[in-house]
């Protein structure tokens, strides 16, 4: 017969698992009822206490890693000048002295021409990389050393700048990075669509976020008023865009700001 301190559950349920794992897995009530004394309803309590035990308790730390980022350029600015510096391209060579004592051996041989081969294409991808970054940063010279809204710069204009094809351009910047004030970016930011009208969609970007930061909060601005208020600005889009613009900035209608504004007061 077990002996338990008052409703102690859970050592009851750890020592049915401990003591009875075979009776468990067949159900035998019988049994249990007559090697420990409790009753039918506890059995089914202990039970339900036994299944509801997690069999992997580490499970719930997260055994992802964090994610670093390793810029490959970095932008700085001196005297009004902009200075780009490859970053993390280690320089790699061959060691001739080594070849020349294995060059006669084949096995050898293919092993370095597949070197070459690979430090090759290493060469080649960096200054892929640099030539683009320096194109891009020659565009928009204004954002690096006047803090200006970027200009509007397609993969387009881009292969027209540099000479490359579009797709080229487009894997160069893929998982690119450029270090600038301390902070890390995308390269691909740099990249700025415009509106119809010829508008930088960064500048417009901007100016939605400033007339939403300085609207009255009693009576914000709906999207038309907004519209109105960049045309102003002489900045032309259309309500489909500013409603677009909105949405990428986590910016809500004009309705639920004000609704959020009345649960916060």
């Amino acid at each position: 017969m077990w002996v338990f301190k008052k409703n102690n559950n859970k050592t009851k349920s750890y020592t049915l698992f401990r003591d009875y794992q075979d009776v468990i897995l067949t159900q035998n009530y019988s049994l249990i009822k007559q090697k420990t004394g409790l009753k039918k309803e506890e059995i089914d309590h202990l039970f339900y206490e036994i299944r509801s035990c997690n069999p992997f308790p580490c499970n719930m730390y997260s055994s992802s890693q964090d994610d670093y980022i390793s810029p490959d350029v970095l932008i700085e600015v001196e005297d009004s000048n902009i200075i780009i510096t490859p970053i993390n391209q280690p320089e790699l060579i061959v060691n001739d002295l080594l070849y020349e004592k294995v060059k006669n051996d084949e096995n050898m041989k293919s092993y370095f021409n597949e070197a070459h081969f690979l430090i090759e294409n290493l060469t080649k991808r960096n200054q892929t990389v640099l030539f683009v970054a320096n194109a891009l940063v020659d565009i928009q010279s204004g954002y690096f050393l006047y803090d200006d809204e970027l200009y509007p710069c397609t993969l387009s204009q881009l292969a027209s700048e540099t000479g490359f094809h579009e797709s080229t351009i487009s894997r160069t910047l893929n998982n690119k990075y450029y270090s600038f004030n301390g902070e890390v970016y995308p390269l691909k930011q740099l990249l700025v669509s415009q509106t119809a009208s010829g508008d930088s969609s960064d500048s417009i970007k901007k100016a939605i976020v400033e007339l939403v930061d300085s609207e009255d909060k009693e009576h914000p601005l709906s999207d038309n008023q907004i519209l109105k208020k960049l045309e102003e600005l002489e900045l032309h889009c259309s309500r489909r865009v500013i409603v677009k613009y909105r949405q990428q900035l986590n910016i809500p209608s004009s309705t639920k700001r004000k609704i959020l504004l009345k649960k916060v007061g």
